[in-house]
Order: structure tokens, then sequence, then C-alpha cells
């Protein structure tokens, strides 16, 4: 049996955690002559506000005012677009310098179901993604993106584990 890819997806979230699958991610890339596809999800400016009301603090989600009018929550979810688009550019770079294709999505919704989502609909053949070790309140509250994408897709996933968890 041969294994090939040909589209490799690797959801990042702007932190260094996620960024960990990129290594693991191009040597696959390289080996298969796969593209690779950046994604972020970002969470509508609703789920932030209501996921602000109940997260501790150094969590690492943006702070929203809920009594924001609903021109500012698209002024919110634009600005949200733009730095998740300018972060997967820069992550993109230097997979491109070292000659592998690379495309970058930016999608709003629930992570793990956007990540789903966009596997399925976009024919990939494999999630490569850091796990980002959360445990206690935050798990119980914003659940575990990797272990949802484990368990509930339909194409190989590669989880990285993070040094430290």
């Amino acid at each position: 049996m041969t294994i090939t890819y040909q589209r490799i997806l690797v959801p990042l979230d702007g932190s260094e955690r996620a960024a960990a699958a990129l290594p693991h991610a191009e040597v696959l890339a390289k080996l298969t002559n796969a593209r690779v596809i950046l994604l972020q999800v970002i969470p509508s400016t609703a789920m932030l506000v209501s996921e602000s009301t109940v997260a501790a603090p150094g969590m690492g989600l943006p702070a929203v005012d809920p009594f924001l009018a609903s021109t500012q929550y698209e002024s919110v979810e634009a600005a949200l677009a733009q730095e998740a688009q300018t972060m997967l550019d820069t992550a993109a770079a230097p997979l491109q310098a070292n000659g592998v294709q690379t495309e970058t999505v930016v999608l709003r919704g629930a992570p793990a179901d956007g990540i789903l989502t966009y596997a399925g609909d976009s024919h990939v053949d494999l999630i490569v993604m850091s796990t980002h070790g959360r445990t206690g309140l935050a798990r119980l509250v914003f659940g575990s993106v990797a272990e949802s994408v484990l368990h509930r897709s339909t194409c190989p996933v590669l989880l990285v584990r993070v040094a430290g968890e």
C-alpha cells in the first residue's frame, strides 16, 4: 500500500504551541510533494463575548466588551480576520522559501467544526496539528479542539505533542 498526501491541513491559532506542527507538515509535504494549507478559524465576536465572560485571565482570548454595537462587532471581526491572515502569511513564508506549496485560509466559527468542515469540503488527505494541553477549567470550558478533530475526522490526523505537556 502506497500512502500519498496531496493536501495537508495545518490548523493554527497564532500560538507557538500550534506552530510546533509546522516542521512535521513541512517534512511530510516535501516527501510527498503535497500542498500545505494553513488554516485559522477565528471565533465570531458573539462567541468571544460568551467565552470571555467565563474565561480565566491568561487563557489567550481577546477581551471583548459584551455591550458593543453590531457595527462594532463587524469591525472587531474584520480586525481579527486581518490579524489571522497576517499570522498565516508569516507562517507560510518559511515553507514557501523551502519549496513547499502553501495556501492560507481564514474561516469564522467554532475551531473544531471549521477545521473538520474545511477538511471534508476540500478533500484534505491529512491534518497535522499540535495539542495545547489544556487542563482543568480551560479544558472544561473550551474542550479540546485536537481531541474533537481526532475523534470526528474522516481523514488521518497527526497530533504533535509539544514538549512540556
